[in-house]
């Protein structure tokens, strides 16, 4: 999973393009979007190419991700 923390507000219709979704969870508030292992490397340079934060990267398990 990739989450687009601290994204300024400005690049919430990229974001929104690109497949994100928000989540507006009072503990997240987080722009976020699930990608297989070998895209998130593109990703983070697509972040870099546009001038946002690097995004937080976090691996999720079958198991997790169908609770």
């Amino acid at each position: 999973m990739v989450d687009a923390l601290r994204a300024p507000y400005d690049s919430k219709e990229k974001l929104r393009a690109r497949g994100y979704r928000w989540d507006a969870r009072l503990l997240r508030r987080a722009w976020w979007k699930e990608l297989p292992s070998e895209a998130v490397e593109f990703e983070q340079a697509w972040f870099a190419r546009n001038g946002l934060p690097q995004p937080q990267l976090t691996t999720i398990t079958a198991r997790e991700r169908h609770r």
